[in-house]
């Protein structure tokens, strides 16, 4: 019978709000309670309660035989204490049953271990207290942020008292070696190194639900084969994180395999519409998403084949790409090369396509919160779709000017008092060393002048 050994970790972090550059000095509510609230409870209802409740049934079903670990952060068990208490209540059921183990780790999820001084110390014996205060155990075994390992941090940790620490079983450093085997940590030899088997672990974490994935779908009886056909080993170490168990609100525990021809859909959830998506990344420049909307064009999500796809599809469209560089989906790389005229030579020839409502749609329209355009330009606004891009000495401004007909009034009707044609600009200053309020006061004195 094969060991394995389930490792579970539970972080929510304090997230920021947005803090702009007015608020310096007058606002220090730098945390979005609110959002903290609405995720953590969020995940709460369909993850943690569930997920623990299944647990708490396998322990009790094989009478004891199923056991796991948790390592919880600090920043989370705050979270749970403050807006789901009942999170805390369930992990404590849980430790009464003596078949779960509680990890320790730094308070804040924190990359402390990479520095020196004693703030690493510090956050291990801060979470040691908390685990001890909350679930009545002293933690024997730690878990590093991300599982981060170096024979410096092994010393560390092993001068803490620790027995063990788990580590990523990365496959450059093992080389021949395998992950399924216990480890000593060097030079000292005085704590053991469980390692995780990162193929096994992300086959559930992260390639379950990949339609693309040869082993697709993964099923009880498949996965226990691939658990069975490992070398002999001490232990198969799976981790991962628990909201891998995200359910939806929809996980359930039947007592045994579900053959595969008998599995059915419970829930199909669809994302948001590809134009809301990139609506939301206009409007608030996410990074993140412009990022992952470039990945989603390269096979396998490539970067660098997501760039030629990219690169096909501009000139497919009539666009000449000879003296454009695009190094990223943000645009924040210092190695991007793009012209105002490219600029506008692609959004011209996004104006014929037959796409372009939707995509004008996903512009801004200017305003007082863009700080441009204040509300006396009323009648400017109505004719401004439009897209910013700002850096340290960088303001760039590029978009379209609509025709009268295609403003909308205040009432939210067409106003055709007049026909014309839709242009389309691009204004970029480099190198400025004047302030950001004169150079977008400048932005949109040029603007108005067209638009008159």
């Amino acid at each position: 019978m094969k060991s394995i050994c389930f490792y579970f970790q539970v972080h929510q972090p304090f997230r920021l709000r947005t803090y702009r550059f007015f608020d310096i000095g007058k606002r220090h509510d730098y945390f979005d309670d609110l959002q903290n609230e609405w995720i953590c409870k969020r995940v709460a209802d369909k993850c943690y309660k569930p997920a623990n409740a299944i647990i708490k049934q396998l322990i009790e079903q094989t009478d004891g035989r199923f056991k796991v670990a948790y390592s919880i952060s600090g920043t989370a068990l705050e979270q749970f204490a403050s807006c789901c208490p009942e999170v805390i209540e369930s992990f404590q059921a849980l430790a009464e049953t003596g078949c779960v183990e509680f990890l320790s780790e730094t308070y804040y999820h924190s990359l402390s271990s990479l520095m020196e001084g004693k703030e690493f110390e510090f956050q291990v014996e801060q979470h040691k207290r908390k685990i001890e205060e909350l679930f009545f155990q002293t933690p024997k075994i730690f878990r590093n942020t991300e599982l981060i390992y170096s024979d410096q941090i092994g010393a560390r940790v092993g001068k803490m008292g620790f027995e063990a620490q788990l580590a990523e079983g990365a496959k450059h450093v093992l080389a021949w070696r395998s992950p399924n085997y216990l480890y000593r940590n060097y030079p000292d030899g005085n704590m053991f190194l469980l390692l995780k088997n990162f193929q096994l672990s992300d086959d559930i974490a992260f390639r379950f639900s990949q339609h693309t994935w040869n082993g697709f779908p993964l099923t009880c009886g498949k996965f226990v084969d691939w658990l069975n056909g490992t070398e002999n080993s001490d232990c198969i170490n799976l981790f991962m994180d628990y909201e891998t168990f995200d359910t939806s609100g929809s996980l359930t525990y039947s007592g045994h395999f579900t053959p595969q021809d008998s599995l059915s859909t419970i829930t199909t959830t669809l994302s948001p519409r590809l134009s809301e998506i990139i609506r939301e990344t206009l409007r608030v420049s996410n990074n993140l998403y412009a990022e992952t909307l470039l990945r989603a064009l390269g096979p396998g999500g490539s970067t660098d084949d997501a760039l030629k796809s990219e690169m096909s599809i501009i000139e497919s469209m009539g666009v000449s790409t000879s003296r454009v560089r695009i190094e990223d989906g943000s645009g924040l790389s210092r190695k991007n090369s793009v012209s105002p005229e490219f600029l506008v030579s692609f959004l011209t020839a996004m104006s014929r396509q037959s796409c372009f409502g939707t995509y004008l749609r996903t512009f801004n329209n200017p305003g007082p919160d863009e700080h441009i355009f204040s509300a006396s330009a009323l009648g400017i606004r109505r004719r401004i779709r439009l897209k910013s891009g700002s850096m340290g000495g960088v303001l760039c401004y590029c978009g379209y000017i609509l025709p009268q007909s295609n403003a909308i009034s205040p009432a939210g009707t067409s106003k055709e008092t007049s026909t014309g044609e839709t242009i389309a600009f691009s204004i970029m200053i480099n190198d400025s060393i004047q302030s950001t309020t004169r150079l977008r006061n400048y932005i949109e004195s040029v603007l108005s002048e067209y638009i008159k």
